[in-house]
């Protein structure tokens, strides 16, 4: 049997789906809602990079997600990548997301790049955010803090759109931009002191 073409199980207690191959784990984990699947994140471990895992995994969740009738909202960025590069999967997006996913130009030789970038402004944000700074003046003025702002509040956005509860988007900027914030020689413990803001984002 190709790696490939291992198989792949649902375990629906943990909310992911999973192959398990050479005594290694790949998943893919998600949340279910009785009108949307929301794929949050694919891992794949070295061991098993540029198999075919990863695509399985999203193609299973996928073909899983039609089946239900359900709406995808993607925030897994391979998922993203994958669904761009599969039309038959594009039905399964909302006509409002669909336009802005499958119009994205593939930059394959920078797209690492381009996504840490992008959670270092985040976690930027995060951290004035926390600490009750996103209206401080001087933070204002900076070109790189409107950026991170807006790239933050865009993904807050759509996030809500995903899970609609404020504990699940905290969880998931936890998880994303945590390496980012050890990058900074911080960690997501020191934030812990400072307030958040009442209300959604």
């Amino acid at each position: 049997m190709e790696i490939s073409d291992s198989e792949i199980i649902n375990n629906e207690a943990e909310q992911r789906f999973e192959s398990h191959v050479q005594g290694h784990i790949a998943f893919l984990s998600y949340r279910r809602f009785p009108d949307r699947f929301v794929i949050v994140h694919t891992e794949v471990p070295p061991a098993l990079e540029g198999k075919g895992i990863a695509g399985n995994l999203v193609a299973t969740a996928l073909d899983f997600a039609r089946a239900a009738h359900l709406r995808v909202i993607p925030l897994c960025p391979y998922a993203v990548a994958f669904i761009c590069k599969h039309p038959e999967y594009h039905e399964l997006l909302s006509a409002e997301d669909r336009p802005q996913i499958v119009a994205v130009e593939p930059h394959p030789e920078n797209s690492d790049t381009q996504r840490a970038e992008a959670l270092r402004l985040m976690a930027f944000y995060e951290i004035a955010r926390r600490a009750n700074l996103t209206n401080h003046s001087d933070l204002m003025k900076s070109l790189a803090f409107q950026k991170a702002q807006k790239l933050y509040e865009a993904r807050a956005k759509y996030l809500w759109e995903g899970f609609r509860s404020q504990q699940a988007i905290n969880n998931y900027f936890k998880f994303h931009l945590e390496g980012a914030l050890t990058s900074q020689g911080k960690t997501w413990e020191s934030l812990k002191r400072f307030p958040l803001p009442a209300g959604n984002l």
